[in-house]
């Protein structure tokens, strides 16, 4: 049976949502991202395989230019006028034209999906295949395509793509709500993903070719909620993954650590008949963790999903709205043992106001353990940081590294580059004074990177509608990406 609370599937939506691969503790590219209307224009980020980033959202101009809802940039941020995809639109009625995955190609073409049903006047399925000056590539067809959205793409090592949604059948065939498509767009029909369920919401590839999936899952051979399943590369079912009965409610957030246990996040309260509220830890095998135990609530008692990164040590570092974790008061961030105890040494404080939106949202976690948190705070440690801070290995405020954000001031995603750059995406037009609307880059001492001025030349028009970047990552080759870092609400 279905889980009987759909509050939590709410809240699911309200924080931090990550999927992060094995070494790079980086979520796991494609996964949906959900934007406003064009009057409160948003754009994600991701980065083709020649180094020029790609812009995609709800917009429809990149400064004068008309660029209906994908732009490419160069390397210093300047427009890319050899890139235009042309006309973008929806015969759909009362629905609002978007791209909302954008995933590039070894060959730089890119994979695009969102709510589009025409592309200069020719009609598409809900995902199509650009060349590199944004035209339609015509060697890349999927019919009729999936009859519903589309929330994760990733594309395989040998060419293939894997393609997750709410969707249950692709080109007329019957599917599972994930698929993998050949090269060309045509469903393998060599891989059939048993997944008994009406949607998968994230899904990650781990380094032997298997894949977890979880969203809305059931047992086939009892049809009860079990939230969470592992396949072979196929899409049989792995019988050595045995999750038991599951969560009692979704799972939002994967991480999988480097020895292969699965640390998870969401708006369950138990496991497998296990209390577990809101994080757990499983086996390599999908048992549950016993050695691993925690819990994330509000003031309200609702156990809520947490963003998730490793420290070097192997301890946990959790952000999100929660004003409690394991029984003790600790808001906003916090730190877990390699058993899920709370760490009384890492104490960060945040200031509190009447608003019900703090939250420290983002954590990027450097090499030697220091990291930096964005979200909707003024105040860590009682030093003013707003929307950004970044903290010393034992959650000190390092007041050598200051950066404000002003005009919203919300820091939705953070990314890190191989020299130690930082590129940081949320709402605020200004970075230490210079205008920089939505997306900038840092240098290592925090300094704006003025090199880089993407949103300076204007990605989408910020004088018609506000202004929000909430997704940008960096694969461990230094490209950016399209990962699933948070899913905000507009």
């Amino acid at each position: 049976m279905m889980p009987t609370s759909a509050l939590p599937r709410f809240l699911v939506i309200l924080f931090i949502l990550m999927s992060v691969e094995v070494q790079s503790q980086i979520p796991d590219p494609g996964f949906r991202t959900t934007f406003g209307g064009t009057s409160n224009q948003s754009a994600n980020v991701t980065r083709r395989a020649d180094g020029k980033l790609v812009y995609f959202g709800t917009y429809r101009s990149v400064g004068s230019v008309r660029r209906d809802f994908i732009a490419m940039v160069n390397t210093d941020g300047s427009v890319d006028t050899d890139f235009d995809a042309g006309e973008i639109k929806t015969t759909v009625s009362q629905a609002t034209p978007s791209v909302n995955l954008a995933v590039s190609q070894a060959d730089s073409k890119l994979l695009i999906a969102g709510s589009f049903t025409h592309i200069n006047g020719n009609p598409v399925g809900k995902i199509v295949r650009l060349n590199i000056d944004g035209s339609i590539d015509p060697t890349f067809n999927i019919g009729s395509g999936p009859d519903n959205s589309v929330t994760g793409i990733k594309v395989l090592s040998d060419g293939k793509i894997l393609v997750s949604g709410y969707f249950g059948h692709f080109n007329g065939f019957t599917t599972a709500p994930l698929i993998r498509l050949n090269p060309d767009g045509t469903l393998d029909q060599s891989f059939s993903a048993v997944i008994n369920g009406f949607w998968t919401d994230s899904f990650t590839v781990q380094t032997d070719g298997k894949i977890i999936a979880v969203g809305d899952i059931y047992r086939i051979s009892n049809g009860q909620f079990q939230g969470i399943v592992r396949l072979n590369s196929n899409g049989s079912i792995d019988s050595s993954f045995d999750p038991g009965t599951g969560p009692n409610n979704y799972i939002s957030t994967l991480l999988l650590q480097p020895d292969g246990k699965i640390l998870i996040s969401g708006s369950f309260s138990s496991f497998s008949g296990s209390v577990r509220r809101g994080i757990g830890r499983l086996n390599t095998n999908g048992s549950l963790d016993t050695g691993f135990v925690a819990e994330a609530s509000t003031v309200g008692g609702i156990y809520v999903a947490v963003g998730l990164s490793l420290q070097s040590d192997g301890r946990v570092i959790i952000g999100g709205s929660f004003d409690f974790v394991n029984g003790t008061s600790r808001k906003r961030l916090a730190r877990l043992g390699t058993d899920g105890t709370l760490d009384p040494s890492f104490v960060p404080e945040f200031a509190e106001d009447n608003s019900t939106t703090r939250s420290a949202r983002v954590v990027f976690v450097f090499p030697d353990d220091t990291m930096l948190i964005g979200g909707t705070f003024y105040q860590v440690n009682q030093v003013s940081r707003s929307g950004m801070a970044k903290l010393g290995a034992n959650g000190a405020t390092d007041t050598s590294y200051s950066l404000t954000v002003k005009e919203l001031g919300f820091v939705y995603t953070l990314a890190g580059q191989a020299d130690g750059k930082i590129v940081v995406g949320g709402s605020f037009s200004r970075t230490h004074g210079i205008p920089q609307f939505g997306v900038t880059r840092l240098n290592q001492d925090g300094s704006v990177d003025q090199s880089f001025n993407a949103m300076g030349s204007g990605i989408f028009d910020a004088t018609n509608g506000s202004y929000s970047v909430s997704s940008v990552a960096i694969q461990s080759d230094g490209k950016i990406s399209d990962r699933r870092q948070l899913q905000q609400i507009q």
